[in-house]
């Protein structure tokens, strides 16, 4: 009688998965296709515009990130906390075409999660 966790046919015992490994690779493939998206939106008031920038990590000194950010755009900046109690960063005026080329050359985002990752609202 064949073993009900076991899949495939007539294989070597080392190469046979049980379903509980194959679930467990799979939650695998699933948390690192599924990391948190990095969202650049930009919001108009009348003439004014402020680009909100929401989703970085955790592990990431927002308030250094801003100041580096002031500097390079020649803009004020803030960390604030949403509505779900999570840090972003507010930018005065429309930055969101620089700041994917700006967070690839600081080395906060590698090419391939700033495309994987960063979604432009509003573009």
């Amino acid at each position: 009688m064949a073993d009900p966790d076991s899949l495939g046919g007539d294989t070597n015992k080392g190469d046979t998965l049980t379903c509980r490994q194959v679930v467990s690779t799979m939650e695998d493939i699933f948390a690192v296709t599924a990391a948190k998206k990095i969202h650049i939106r930009t919001q108009t008031m009348g003439r004014k515009c402020i680009t909100t920038i929401d989703g970085l990590d955790e592990d990431l000194d927002l308030d250094r990130i801003a100041r580096a950010m002031k500097r390079a755009f020649h803009s004020s900046t803030k960390v604030t906390t949403n509505k779900e109690g999570a840090e972003i960063i507010l930018l005065q005026g429309d930055k969101s075409d620089v700041i994917r080329a700006w967070l690839i050359e600081s080395q906060i985002l590698t090419e391939t999660e700033a495309t994987a990752r960063l979604v432009n609202h509003g573009v």
